[in-house]
């Protein structure tokens, strides 16, 4: 097992180690593909399955990050009218891109005009999120929602905005996508989007033993989700 912590570098290096150490298969979680991961992958001798991420020619289990994110905007955009978008590198395709469409589709579906200096991109973390919506409301104080890529970058607005006496979600809504722990158990509890990652985990080991057993590689599964409404999307908040 390795934990690079989204280090590409470490990702590649790793890939090559497990190879060389002959393990009998590699369950990779996936966020960014660049040339050296897919030279490393191509290299492989062991069935590979891709968590997290759609790669063309993988056996694949992912979210279904487009269709999440849209239904959870709207959820939050009832009511707004000048909504904001906190979001991560597009060069992470489900959480940097794909969040993102839905997001915009929500808005065209609600007539609202988008302007580009209402995003901001943040880093994965509670302090990218905390310093991007710093740097969001400087521009745009007169946000009245906020959607967060992931419950980290949300997290992050969500202390900037009550450090400066902000009401949410009266005059801010916000919500995230992750359902993490840290959103259940903050004041107000952040409205969120619940992925069945256990449940991701079980059917990649489980399309990895199928590829170990001979079976061809590509199939996909695409796992559904669940939106998690809370404190910070409610005016009344249980």
């Amino acid at each position: 097992m390795a934990n690079t912590e989204n280090q590409e570098r470490e990702e590649v290096e790793y890939l090559k180690l497990f190879s060389e150490n002959q393990v009998d298969g590699i369950i990779l979680i996936g966020t960014i593909f660049t040339p050296a991961h897919k030279r490393a992958l191509r290299a492989l001798q062991v069935p590979v399955v891709v968590l997290g991420q759609k790669l063309e020619g993988y056996s694949c289990v992912y979210q279904d990050d487009y269709l999440a994110a849209k239904e959870s905007a709207r959820m939050m955009l009832k009511d707004a009218k000048h909504p904001a978008y906190l979001g991560v590198t597009k060069r992470d395709h489900a959480t940097g891109e794909e969040r993102f469409r839905g997001f915009l589709d929500v808005l065209e579906e609600k007539g609202i005009d988008w302007d580009n200096s209402f995003y901001e991109e943040s880093a994965f973390s509670v302090e990218g999120g905390y310093e991007a919506m710093g740097r969001l409301w400087e521009r745009h104080p007169e946000i009245d929602a906020v959607f967060g890529a992931t419950d980290s970058v949300a997290l992050g607005a969500l202390g900037w905005l009550q450090e400066h006496q902000i009401r949410i979600p009266q005059q801010v809504a916000i919500s995230g996508v992750g359902d993490t722990v840290s959103g259940r158990i903050v004041a107000p509890k952040l409205s969120s989007v619940h992925f069945f990652y256990q449940t991701s985990g079980q059917e990649a080991a489980r399309l990895l033993l199928e590829l170990m057993n001979g079976n061809p590689a590509g199939k996909e599964i695409k796992m559904g989700f669940r939106i998690e409404e809370r404190g910070t999307t409610r005016q009344t908040a249980i």
